[in-house]
């Protein structure tokens, strides 16, 4: 696959991650980690497909920050922090098997986070 192709594969996982974090804020009983997993997963997924839009090599991570910093060497901004992205980074792989007790991020803040990224995402792709 070439990078076009390639961040467009991500760009529609990305989208999917997005609207499974939609159906599951309306729907009752959702534990919150659930909800950011699949906000990190959505965001991670958009910041690659920007990445490969550019042709940005990355190696395989899910650690937003990371991401970020490497869009930030090309002179991208990103509309919110590296810091702030980083509250979101645990929920990929401790939040995907229950460790997380407390919230780190409150689900509007993460939901808010994710709407963000995807507006500034839409400019470079």
């Amino acid at each position: 696959m070439n990078p076009k192709q390639e961040s467009e594969r991500f760009l529609s996982l990305a989208y999917a991650d997005r609207d499974a974090c939609i159906a599951l804020t309306q729907a009752k009983g959702i534990l919150p980690h659930i909800i950011c997993f699949h906000v990190q997963q959505a965001i991670e997924k958009i910041l690659k497909a920007v990445m490969l839009s550019h042709e940005i090599p990355f190696r395989r991570t899910h650690d937003l920050s990371e991401c970020a910093l490497l869009l930030q060497d090309i002179g991208l901004t990103l509309p919110i922090s590296v810091e702030q992205l980083a509250y979101l980074t645990p929920y990929a792989v401790i939040g995907r098997y229950g460790g997380i007790e407390d919230d780190i991020i409150a689900i509007d803040e993460a939901m808010e986070m994710m709407d963000l990224i995807f507006q500034w995402a839409s400019d470079y792709l």
